[in-house]
């Protein structure tokens, strides 16, 4: 079984795919309301 990946990994994750995250805090309590997962839906237009 894969480990889960904090927060913060999370945040590098998002980082290395090419978002910009000026306020890491805010991108915090983001992927703890909606869930990296679910984060990605929210790109779907943008493609």
């Amino acid at each position: 079984m894969k480990p889960a990946t904090t927060i913060e990994q999370q945040i590098e994750i998002l980082e290395k795919r090419g978002m910009t995250i000026p306020d890491k805090q805010k991108a915090s309590e983001i992927l703890l309301d909606i869930g990296y997962f679910r984060l990605g839906f929210y790109f779907v237009p943008l493609f």
